[in-house]
């Protein structure tokens, strides 16, 4: 991404990317947009936007929703980082990694239904396949 996107990021996004980053140990300073994308996306699998999206869902379906946590989960899920990583990074016991971070990967899971969708696979006419 370019400083386009940078641009095209709402406020709310901006901060997201900025929260995040300052979570896994990034100083936030002015930097290249393309970096710091790079770097949010390296420790979460996605960017701000989608990430963003994937917060709103989960405030609505868990109103104990803590951003935290949810941020612990998905490093885990993009990094494996150990328990003891996660515990120094976010401040926290390793039990509570643990605990939290099968509580909101189920949370995550619980959304393949409503949003993961598999179009586009089907066999098209005149595919030798």
């Amino acid at each position: 991404m370019n400083d386009l996107a940078m641009a095209k990021l709402t406020a709310e996004e901006r901060e997201l990317l900025q929260r995040g980053l300052q979570w896994v140990g990034y100083k936030w300073r002015k930097r290249k947009t393309k970096v710091l994308l790079c770097r949010f996306k390296s420790m979460f699998g996605e960017g701000p936007v989608a990430i963003n999206q994937l917060f709103k869902d989960c405030q609505r379906k868990q109103p104990k929703f803590k951003e935290k946590y949810a941020f612990m989960a998905l490093q885990w899920l993009k990094t494996y980082a150990t328990e003891v990583d996660l515990a120094g990074r976010y401040g926290c016991c390793e039990l509570t990694v643990e605990k939290m971070t099968k509580k909101y990967v189920r949370l995550f899971q619980s959304f393949k239904i409503s949003k993961v969708r598999f179009s586009g696979f089907e066999a098209h006419q005149g595919d030798s396949t």
